[in-house]
């Protein structure tokens, strides 16, 4: 039993009605303990009575955080939390001994610890030279070291110092003998001043100066060098700022408290100086982390348990963010995006950087003010008379919102801030017309404003208004003077006739600026294209689709294949909130979801997503949803009690039948049987309904005093429920007779934990349990009374899913991964391959019943839609030593390292299917020309062979054996007669063994290497010729008597790999140094190279022609894959790079129908189509909704709409 609570202690009449108003509402939610309640609120138990105790207000994160654990109202909370806030008088941070993550100023000196040595050595530089630099990181305390340092101790010794920013408009600066002149934030200079000339005029004054120190970011470094003045005095006159030291960083955390009367604790210490020793940046975080944590300290003690609460170095500055703007209504948090997308400078080759914006750019409205306070407030933003700023960079990329936002249209940003200049240089000529946009730059602003208005000030949009006007006035007037030109008519066409040449150079400079113009456009699209890959791969598509229409240069292409190949997903964005669960009907079509927004929205999926309905009426949370057997009907449930029941018959209109009201706590589960609902509550009892009318169920079974449930399940065709608790006890109960259920069995595996997810697989022979001791669990279902733990996955997996076939299970952690298992036999799971896109936890994830579409929703507000049926995943290919593809199916062999040689079939979707398992040895394997014949070597010397004309059922065929004691590798030649076998080691001869009757192969020859280890082994295409390369040269054989091989030539220049061209002509071979060169063969005593293809960044691990040898495909451990047009092979063109793979590339080979594929250690085998026509077919294929309007002219911006799919809706 619960400890009693002490009683409310606060000397706040609102602060005490506030604490014991928490206190009511856990008392109402059940009276759960603390440390229950941790488990929801994800803060401890510690913070979370802290909270209840009525000693200080507790941060609106764990207010709202207590508030939801305990099913109350967020949203009355959070007005009256930012109620009370307001009316708090304390002045919490008048006796700070932190600075947070303002940077410290001379008037700080007493707070400033742990540079004294640095600023020691800046004022002994300074009594040597007129001229120093200070340089370092971002976050490195450059600013602080500058102000709170050496200003602080220049002033102390009573001398004159001006501490100044460039900013736009730099000053200009007195010129006085003991005048100390610090200019910080030096980058300024060119990030936001614009005026090259007025950039000369500042360094030429800064360097006359008698005593001057510029504080330079790191990665400016190189723009400094643009200005041979700035090198000269650079010489000889630079401090490099870097990370603290232990001692340094100890003493800047321990000495600011204890100055101030304040005491720290040891341990808070030795945590806080681990985590930041060595990191660059670090600083701001440090110093913000401090100061929440003296807000939160005990008494006049700074805990670690305090900083716990902050969220530590990486995530204090974040939940701080996140606080404020969380606290404003859904206007001011528009606003505050606003408000701080225009107080960064975009970089040019450098990061973004905080920019200084001028008051006047804010519109002054009541919300605007808001916004401005409170973050001012919350330490995030700086507030003059004049001016806005950043209160740090560390804020950019720290706060993960901020971040985002940054990151989302960085060419859209350039034209806002160009459009700030211009308004503000429009207003400072007195609205002169002269100042206002025209041509292709009102285009461009125009463009980007019609679809970002809510980011325009007033001015701005009064700025466009005005340019567009003009605009309009200038076109009147010009057609005006068109028809006055016309009575000259006869006059002008004997000017022009003379003028001609001057208009057509002017027409096609016109031209040219315009493709130019669209050019950049196409490449920036290409860039977001490739950025976007993982998290949004439908419209990553589409946008290199339009790309390369528009513009078919090759990083278009590049991109268009590269993306087509990838596995396609679709992001749906249809909830307001973090997304709790995901449900497809029985028969596919439909899917549901449900989210913290409190809603339910039904989207059809057979032919893209299209959103049907958005089902409201939920107060709260929903938890989980589910559809009927015969999807007629859709269930909900949620945090408020309630589980509604919808008729899904018509998706378009669904229809509320009955809302299920028994349970008395938040309902987290539902399952399905044909003729029964099952719900699992927090109340501590699963309930069994009758809902054969669902518009009238019945309740036939209860099951209760279970504790908090957490998960249900049942299996599929029996009457078998399994449930998950809070207690971490997975109970099996039958339900054939729903109004008594019967306990089957009761597994503790998560015993010391909570159970997150449980799941029986489709053909019910196999239970998945996961748990918060990151374990899932996989258990041998057929026996329900007794289920045998058969094997483990590691890892903290919120949500799991079962595919139609029961091979694979889907995990979704909070990693922000899916990860795919193969679990054909559950006993050895394989991981398979890893879904990425969303950014953050991943709390859903269901498969479609009747097609490869995985979709997983998660706390990124987003639902993804992955389509598999373009991703074929293998085995363990890390522990693969050969790999071989077979030219006229998708059939591909591999041989591991446990001796086995595996027969997979790739063009089965969303994974490979394995089709037979042979016992060879370790070693290499290789397919006849025709593939109907598989060799396999080892190291006892034997090469087996089996027919596999049905690779679903090899039969065996007589070895080769007794001439080699190891096997390393194997070649057919083109007609399949001939089979040549490599030794390996200290054995360096090539056997030739004729298997044209395969039931009695016999060896009729061999050849010697050259020196070293027998290396690729390669016939040419009319087998007349055997290529045999080793370490460091090659040797070609004329085999056309096999039985007594003829040498004729031996060279050096051919070796690590070989491949003839179908025509053998020439060899294609890859050396040491990552080229592949072009050698003539046609004449053996005359070899010569005629083409050269650059190297791979990391060498080649495979080389292959097309079947027509008019292309060349190399790949490499890098992961990527090149395509060469050999029309001309004197001059290889590079066609395609294609990128995708995550690991190396085994191999790599042309199909039958001019697509490549290639097998790489990630597991996974992908087919690229070469041939864009077929890409394009491809990408509107399977795109799940086309591009919109809006979406172009975000990233085709003032070019016309063109749908890169337009035959969609026919689709």
């Amino acid at each position: 039993m619960a400890r009693p609570e002490k009683p409310v202690s606060s000397h706040d009449p609102a602060l005490a009605a506030f604490a014991n108003d928490l206190r009511r509402l856990r008392a109402e939610a059940g009276s759960p303990t603390y440390r229950q309640l941790s488990r929801v609120a994800h803060y401890s138990a510690t913070v979370l009575s802290e909270a209840a105790s009525g000693k200080s207000l507790p941060t609106l994160a764990v207010t709202l955080a207590f508030v939801r654990a305990c099913c109350g109202d967020v949203d009355s909370w959070r007005t009256r939390w930012l109620g009370i806030s307001e009316n708090s008088g304390e002045g919490p941070d008048e006796k700070a001994p932190y600075v947070g993550m303002t940077a410290f100023q001379p008037d700080d000196a007493e707070k400033f610890f742990g540079r004294e040595e640095l600023v020691q050595d800046i004022r002994a530089r300074l009594r040597q030279r007129s001229f120093l630099a200070v340089f370092g990181a971002s976050g490195s305390g450059k600013s602080s070291v500058l102000r709170a340092g050496l200003a602080a101790a220049w002033m102390k010794d009573e001398k004159p110092v001006l501490v100044v920013t460039p900013g736009a408009d730099p000053p200009h600066l007195p010129a006085e003998d003991d005048l100390l002149v610090v200019v910080d934030q030096f980058e300024e200079l060119f990030t936001l001043c614009e005026d090259a000339a007025e950039r000369d005029r500042f360094i030429q004054r800064i360097l006359a100066l008698p005593t001057v120190v510029i504080g330079v970011r790191a990665d400016f470094y190189g723009h400094c060098a643009q200005y041979p003045a700035l090198v000269e005095a650079l010489k000889d006159a630079q401090v490099l700022i870097g990370p603290m030291t232990p001692d340094d960083l100890s003493r800047a955390i321990t000495a600011p408290a204890v100055h101030a009367g304040f005491m720290v604790e040891t341990p808070l210490v030795s945590r806080l100086t681990a985590e930041a020793v060595g990191e660059p940046g670090i600083l701001p975080l440090l110093s913000h982390a401090l100061l929440e944590t003296w807000r939160r300290r005990r008494g006049n003690r700074m805990t670690l348990a305090g900083y716990e609460e902050t969220g530590g170095l990486q995530h204090a500055i974040a939940r701080t963010a996140e606080e404020a703007f969380l606290a404003l209504n859904e206007a001011q948090q528009v606003i505050a995006q606003q408000v701080m997308l225009r107080l960064a400078a975009v970089g040019q080759g450098t990061d973004d950087t905080k920019r200084r914006a001028r008051r006047h750019e804010f519109d002054n409205n009541p919300d605007t003010v808001v916004v401005l306070e409170r973050f001012a407030q919350a330490r995030l933003i700086v507030l003059d008379q004049d001016c806005v700023e950043v209160v740090h960079e560390v804020l950019m990329r720290s706060w993960p919102r901020f971040a985002e936002w940054l990151s989302a249209d960085r060419e859209g940003r350039r034209v806002h801030r160009q459009l700030t200049s211009a308004t503000d240089e429009w207003e400072s000529h007195g609205r002169d017309p002269g100042t206002l946009y025209r041509g292709i730059r009102l285009t461009v602003a125009r463009d980007w404003a019609n679809i970002h208005q809510d980011l325009l000030s007033t001015r701005e949009k009064a700025f466009l208004q005005a340019s567009d006007t003009a605009e309009t006035v200038e076109y009147r007037r010009t057609r005006s003077r068109a028809r006055r030109l016309k009575q000259l008519v006869a006059l002008l066409v004997v000017l022009v006739l003379v003028a001609v040449g001057g208009v057509t150079t002017a027409v096609m400079n016109e031209q040219k600026a315009a493709e130019q113009h669209q050019l950049a456009i196409v490449r920036k699209a290409v860039n977001d294209a490739n950025a976007m890959r993982a998290a949004n791969p439908a419209l990553a598509r589409q946008i290199a689709l339009a790309a390369y229409r528009l513009a078919p240069i090759p990083e278009a292409r590049d991109a268009l294949i590269s993306i087509t190949a990838s596995p396609n997903a679709a992001r749906l964005a249809g909830s307001a909130g973090p997304i709790r669960s995901v449900a497809f009907s029985a028969q596919g079509g439909l899917l549901a979801t449900g989210s913290e927004d409190k809603n339910v929205v039904v989207w059809e999926v057979d032919h893209g997503p299209q959103l049907m309905a958005t089902l409201t009426g939920h107060e709260d949370v929903v938890n989980a949803v589910a559809f009927s057997a015969d999807g007629r009907t859709l269930a909900s449930a949620s945090r408020d009690s309630k589980v509604r029941l919808w008729n899904i018959s018509n998706p378009h209109d669904p229809q509320l039948l009955h809302v299920l009201t028994e349970h008395t706590g938040s309902v987290t589960s539902l399952a399905f049987t044909k003729s029964t609902l099952v719900t699992g509550s927090m109340d501590g009892t699963i309930r069994l309904w009758d809902v054969a009318n669902p518009a009238a169920p019945q309740r036939i079974g209860l099951l209760s005093k279970l504790g908090e449930i957490t998960a249900v399940a049942v299996k599929p065709d029996a009457d078998v429920l399994v449930s998950g608790g809070r207690d971490g006890m997975v109970r099996l109960w039958d339900i054939a007779k729903a109004g008594n259920p019967v306990p089957l069995a009761t597994l503790d595996r998560h015993a010391r934990a909570s159970v997150l997810a449980v799941g029986f697989s489709p053909d019910g022979r196999t239970l998945a349990t996961s748990g918060t001791d990151w374990v899932a669990q996989l258990w041998d279902a057929r026996d329900v009374r007794k289920p045998a733990p058969i094997s483990v996955l590691t890892g903290q997996f919120l949500a799991m899913s079962f595919s139609a076939d029961s091979q694979t299970l889907a995990a979704a952690g909070s990693d922000s991964e899916v990860r795919l298992i193969d679990v054909t036999e559950p006993a050895r799971p394989q991981p398979m391959t890893t879904l990425t896109g969303h950014s953050d936890d991943v709390w859903a994830v269901a498969f479609n019943p009747e097609t490869q579409v995985v979709a997983s929703g998660g706390a990124d507000h987003t639902v993804r839609l992955q389509n598999l049926a373009e991703l074929t995943v293998l085995g363990q290919i890390d522990t693969v030593l050969s790999v071989t593809h077979r030219r006229k199916d998708r059939t591909v062999a591999t041989a591991g390292v446990d001796g086995l040689v595996r027969l997979w079939r790739t063009q089965s979707i969303g994974r490979a299917r394995l089709l037979a398992t042979l016992k060879s040895s370790p070693g290499p394997v290789a397919f006849s020309a025709d593939g109907d014949i598989l060799a396999a070597g080892g190291r006892d010397g034997t090469v087996k062979l089996w027919d596999v004309a049905d690779p679903g059922a090899p039969k065996e065929l007589p070895s080769l054996s007794g001439r080699q004691s190891a096997v390393g590798k194997i070649a057919f030649s083109p007609d399949g007669k001939i089979v040549a076998t490599g030794g390996e080691g200290m054995d360096r001869t090539v056997w030739l063994w004729d298997v044209s009757n395969r039931t009695k192969p016999v060896s009729i020859g061999f050849v010697f290497g050259t020196g070293g280890d027998i290396g690729p082994l390669t016939f040419s295409a009319d087998a007349r010729t055997l290529a045999v390369g080793s370490a460091d040269s090659a040797k070609l054989w004329d085999v056309t008597n096999p039985g007594s091989p003829r040498g004729l030539v031996t060279t050096n220049q051919l070796n690590s790999i070989l491949v003839f061209s179908p025509d053998s002509r020439i060899i294609a071979a890859a050396g040491r140094d990552s080229a592949v060169r072009l050698w003539d063969v046609s004449e053996p005593q005359r070899l010569h190279v005629i083409g050269t293809l650059p190297g791979h960044t990391a060498g080649i691990s495979s080389v292959a022609f097309s079947p027509d040898g008019r292309r060349l495909a190399t790949a490499s451990p890098d992961g990527s894959a090149r395509v060469w047009d050999l029309s001309d092979p004197r001059s290889p063109r590079l066609e395609v790079t294609l990128t995708g793979h995550t690991a190396a590339i085994h191999e790599v080979t042309f199909t039958d129908d001019h697509a490549l594929m290639t097998v790489s250690r990630d597991n996974l085998a992908r087919r690229w189509e070469i041939d864009t026509d077929v890409a394009a077919r491809r990408v509107c294929g399977y795109s799940m909704r086309p591009m919109t309007v809006a979406e172009w002219h975000q990233y085709f911006p003032s070019l016309p709409f063109q749908q890169p799919c337009p035959d969609y809706s026919a689709k």
